[in-house]
């Protein structure tokens, strides 16, 4: 089971794994310490790049090669492989290791299953109120030779954050007089201040919709 906002945050609970958020939300994994771009992420076999927003004021976007998670909502998975080194049945493409992520499929739990969640949550900083559904279905004939099986999953997600930036740092440039500072003017000509103080406000609006479907 995995009853977190998304894949990042599901991963993270395996040891030697670490997760870089934004807004409070996992977006992409560290494996033994390395960036994410050393490691390899496939989906049912196949590899998968991603690239999607941020909460920065240049948007965020992703132009290198590790994969956001934040894409998909945990509940869309039945299973997720953590390799951290190497074997001869793992395609290469990751120094730190690879991800294999697998939706469910219906010949592993024969019969009919379904199952129906429905959450929500408020913050006070955004005022609004944020909903999340997940839907599962699926069934196999009495052989349990065929089946399908249908997941989809919906939230949404608004996200506000206060907070405050430099815009680089300056040293002077005209001398100044340390006065009775008790520093010298040699020590207060090499200070380095803030070059544009200003205040920050990201406001960030996310609707994540997901489906997977297996015969």
């Amino acid at each position: 089971k995995l009853p977190d906002l998304n894949v990042a945050e599901a991963i993270q609970r395996v040891p030697g794994v670490a997760i870089v958020r934004e807004g409070g939300e996992g977006r992409q994994l560290s494996l033994r310490g390395l960036d994410a771009a050393f490691t390899r992420v496939t989906l049912n076999g196949m590899e998968v790049p991603a690239s999607t927003g941020g909460l920065d004021s240049s948007g965020g976007i992703n132009r290198g090669r590790g994969f956001d998670f934040n894409v998909f909502p945990a509940e869309l998975f039945s299973r997720i492989d953590i390799n951290k080194s190497y074997t001869a049945s793992i395609e290469e493409g990751g120094v730190a290791g690879a991800v294999e992520m697998y939706t469910a499929r219906p010949l592993d739990h024969p019969g009919f299953q379904g199952t129906a969640q429905l959450q929500g949550g408020y913050n006070d900083l955004s005022d609004k109120t944020d909903p999340r559904a997940t839907a599962i279905i699926g069934t196999t004939n009495k052989a349990k030779t065929v089946g399908f099986i249908l997941a989809a999953a919906q939230s949404s997600r608004n996200a506000f954050q206060d907070g405050f930036g430099t815009v680089r740092w300056a040293q002077p440039d005209r001398p100044f007089k340390a006065n009775e500072t008790g520093l010298s003017d040699a020590q207060i000509n090499s200070l380095w201040y803030p070059r544009l103080p200003r205040q920050d406000s990201f406001r960030h609006d996310q609707d994540r919709i997901g489906a997977a479907s297996t015969l």
